[in-house]
């Protein structure tokens, strides 16, 4: 993908959050978890939103498509209030921890990458369609 590509598939998974943070699925859990969960998944978004309202720079666009790709799909489709839970330590490390946590827990990825996200900026970066990440990310489940 060239600059401009990149730039406009930004704003498109930009666009996207946008639109899955207005209608997030509801939680699955006991009341008390669900409550909890609901709190610690705002504040996630908030981290977030804080982050989509900048300007996005333009030599990490490839790491920050991922990310949104990522989060995007994670919010859309994890309804068990425990995964908030367990990983709600998270949110003080910023938006990427949660993302690559659950990118850790979904994707396979070779020993020479630390990260999950990594191994997908690698992939997509050698040619590999962003849309690709969501085909991995449902494999993984249809598995389960």
């Amino acid at each position: 993908m060239n600059l401009e590509e990149r730039i406009n598939r930004a704003e498109e998974v930009k666009n996207k959050y946008c639109e899955i943070i207005k209608k997030l699925p509801i939680l699955e859990g006991s009341e008390k978890q669900i409550l909890w969960a609901n709190d610690i998944r705002k504040t996630y978004v908030e981290l977030v939103n804080e982050f989509v309202a900048y300007k996005f720079d333009k030599k990490r666009l490839t790491p920050i498509i991922v990310n949104l790709v990522v989060i995007n799909y994670m919010l859309e489709n994890i309804k068990e209030a425990r995964f908030y839970i367990n990983n709600r330590v998270l949110l003080k490390c910023g938006y990427e921890a949660m993302a690559e946590r659950f990118a850790l827990n979904k994707i396979k990825r070779p020993s020479d990458f630390d990260s999950s996200i990594d191994y997908l900026v690698s992939l997509v970066r050698d040619g590999m369609d962003i849309d690709n990440i969501i085909k991995m990310l449902n494999e993984k489940i249809k598995e389960k």
